[in-house]
């Protein structure tokens, strides 16, 4: 229900849908070290990715492999909001018998944003 923007050393702001700020961040939490692990992989994997897009080659992070990472990180998210186990079915990934913790598996899109098959 409206923008976050984040920049760099932990600053951000946030607006509402009339683009009025909500909240905003105290100035920049130290110095941050944007090297070594983690942050140098991102543009090694963009890099990759926009190679394989003019090679045709297959990426390093496949796309099968990306989505059973995230998929992880999506159930772990509901089993937060939920604040319970999660029975998912192992041949699909997805939740069995809970109702509420299946409200989180889709998304309302804004009209206008739906997405058409």
């Amino acid at each position: 229900e409206g923008t976050l923007i984040v920049y760099g050393n932990n600053r951000y702001t946030i607006y509402d849908n009339d683009n009025e700020v909500v909240k905003e961040s105290a100035e920049a939490a130290g110095d941050l070290d944007f090297t070594g692990p983690g942050f140098d992989l991102d543009v090694d994997h963009i890099t990759n990715f926009i190679d394989c897009i003019h090679s045709g080659d297959k990426p390093v992070s496949d796309i099968r492999d990306a989505n059973i990472s995230v998929h992880l990180c999506h159930l772990g998210n509901i089993s937060y909001r939920t604040q319970r186990k999660l029975q998912c079915n192992t041949h699909n990934g997805r939740i069995m018998g809970d109702k509420d913790a299946m409200k989180y598996w889709r998304r309302d899109y804004e009209p206008g944003w739906e997405l058409s098959v």
